[in-house]
């Protein structure tokens, strides 16, 4: 790990904050739901296309 100390900071204080707003499982359902519909319009797109 090298580099300026400042970046890694930031990240840190970044993840820390992501950590928590991520320990709400409302977070991981929506995100999930979400990847699931993109998934399912991109294979309907291309089934369009084709």
């Amino acid at each position: 790990m090298g580099g300026c100390p400042k970046v890694g900071v930031v990240l840190w204080i970044l993840l820390q904050s992501f950590g928590r707003w991520a320990t709400g499982s409302w977070f991981w359902v929506e995100w999930f739901r979400h990847r699931r519909t993109t998934q399912s319009e991109v294979v309907n797109i291309h089934l369009a296309e084709s």
